[in-house]
């Protein structure tokens, strides 16, 4: 079995990639199962026969759909690098970023809504976007020696990767 921390050099469909699995902080990881459990809890008291119709027919699916939603989260959040892209996955949710244009990553602290179960994070600047995409790799050390070594407009700056052409 392979480790959270560690990096798989496989997507489980034959195609070369390198994936990270997210840093999970044990706070978010207690909020995030107790969210599901409550919409669950909720369901199961909205099937009962003591509930009206109309709740059953709308909240049932909502408070079901909610709480997978939760739980496909915490549970596929990671970041692979194919070919040219950086894959962020977070449940249903998709990044494809182009690892041409990423232009800075630097170490964060911060809880903005993100594909990051972690608060200790990475702030990636992207050509093109006035915002920041954010990620948690478990083994921030192998994920940025990748991310350098695959975007040669970045050089390493101790714990940050900036532009090689000091722009």
């Amino acid at each position: 079995m392979i480790s959270p921390g560690s990096p798989t050099d496989f997507d489980g469909h034959g195609a070369s990639c390198r994936r990270y699995a997210s840093k999970r902080d044990p706070w978010l990881v207690v909020t995030l199962l107790a969210t599901a459990a409550v919409l669950l809890v909720a369901a199961g008291t909205l099937a009962g026969p003591r509930a009206p119709l109309p709740l059953k027919i709308v909240l049932l699916p909502i408070c079901v759909a909610a709480a997978v939603f939760v739980l496909w989260c915490l549970l596929s959040t990671c970041y692979e690098f194919k070919g040219d892209h950086l894959v962020v996955r977070c449940g249903p949710l998709r990044w494809n970023v182009p690892l041409a244009s990423i232009r800075e990553v630097n170490p964060v602290r911060n809880y903005v809504s993100s594909a990051a179960l972690s608060s200790d994070r990475l702030e990636l600047k992207v050509s093109g976007s006035s915002g920041a995409l954010y990620v948690s790799p478990a083994n921030r050390d192998a994920f940025m020696q990748t991310l350098s070594g695959l975007c040669p407009q970045l050089r390493r700056k101790g714990d940050r990767l900036v532009a090689a052409d000091g722009l």
